[in-house]
């Protein structure tokens, strides 16, 4: 399973950076099609998880459909991270971005979901219970699905919007730059003319 997610990870980041295409006909298109993907996949997890026992291939079907859709949004969210926050401030912003998505996502989530499978089953050790329990608890990440998706809903809102400040606030740091280099320029032409006028080789 986990020689399968990597390689639909894989697959899935080309995919994604193909949608970047559709942002000539929506600007919103990035977080709609992080929100879209998500809510498409909750019924794919849901019904993976319930379709485990009785029938395993067709869960690994839910799975591989499941599993395209969560990865799509690997490569729109960072691109929006990019695009909405100045250059001198992007590297902090995507250590931060990866950070957070990691503490909050694979590096508790097995935690959090193995803690309550333990306390649903009561220390009752049998297979059937240890497997209800577990089935129980994966049904938290469909919610946060629902979470997430309603959170990229939002981001649309207001996406071009930040993305338009920032574009704004490059330019004005560019535009800044070049006259701060063309008051240096004339400021140093006006010390050579100085000098120049000072210098008695240089007097009629």
């Amino acid at each position: 399973m986990g020689l399968f997610t990597f390689f639909w990870g894989i697959v899935v980041y080309f995919l994604g950076s193909s949608s970047k295409f559709r942002e000539k006909y929506n600007p919103r298109a990035d977080p709609l099609i992080c929100a879209y993907s998500m809510i498409l996949a909750v019924p794919l997890v849901y019904l993976a998880c319930i379709t485990a026992s009785p029938y395993t291939y067709l869960s690994y079907v839910f799975i591989f459909f499941g599993v395209t859709l969560l990865c799509m949004n690997w490569v729109l969210v960072a691109d929006i991270v990019l695009y909405v926050v100045v250059p001198r401030r992007r590297s902090m912003a995507e250590a931060i971005q990866i950070t957070v998505s990691h503490l909050l996502g694979d590096a508790c989530s097995p935690y959090i979901v193995g803690r309550i499978s333990d306390r649903i089953s009561g220390g009752d050790e049998s297979p059937m219970a240890k497997y209800l329990s577990m089935q129980y608890s994966l049904f938290i990440p469909v919610f946060i699905l629902v979470v997430g998706a309603s959170c990229f809903f939002i981001n649309s809102f207001y996406v071009v919007e930040d993305k338009e400040r920032c574009s704004k606030q490059m330019q004005g740091d560019i535009s800044a730059a070049l006259l701060s280099n063309i008051v240096d320029v004339s400021e140093s032409d006006n010390l050579h003319k100085r000098i120049n006028s000072s210098d008695p080789d240089n007097s009629p």
